[in-house]
């Protein structure tokens, strides 16, 4: 079984300009938990998970205040005010590079080894450079039981 037999061909992609609050939209209307990055060649630049919006180290501050603010001193206004700061950032501010990536030939022993050792939830799936499709761990999971 290869790569591209157990991906998902429908991948929602968003533009590295585009603000964190229209990817949390997406990723909400989608029902996904990742956004591949493209940039205006349809080339993955980048990868941005829901974790991306508050895990990076420059934006710790923005989610100290909010837990903060969560923990003790809770007010809409204040709550709203963090949250509109993270999310008039801009995809490319918090995106994940560069990505990791499997291409549509490798076969599922692969594409298991590298989610296992890289510590990843998904992967993009590439052919000739440009994403086909993507992988996720429901993937894999699903994939073992129909192969049972």
């Amino acid at each position: 079984m290869l790569a591209r037999d157990i991906m998902s061909p429908e991948v929602a992609t968003i533009d590295p300009h585009a603000t964190v609050e229209k990817a949390a939209r997406m990723m909400v209307q989608k029902n996904v938990s990742c956004l591949p990055v493209t940039n205006n060649l349809h080339e993955l630049v980048g990868i941005v998970t829901h974790t991306d919006f508050v895990a990076k180290k420059k934006f710790l501050p923005l989610a100290e205040n909010l837990y903060t603010l969560l923990g003790s001193i809770v007010n809409p206004h204040s709550i709203e005010e963090a949250a509109s700061r993270l999310g008039a950032k801009h995809i490319k501010e918090v995106m994940t590079t560069p990505v990791i990536t499997i291409e549509e030939y490798q076969e599922f022993g692969e594409v298991v080894k590298k989610m296992v050792t890289m510590k990843v939830n998904r992967l993009p799936v590439l052919k000739s450079g440009h994403i086909v499709g993507i992988i996720t761990r429901h993937d894999l999971l699903k994939a073992m039981v129909n192969d049972s």
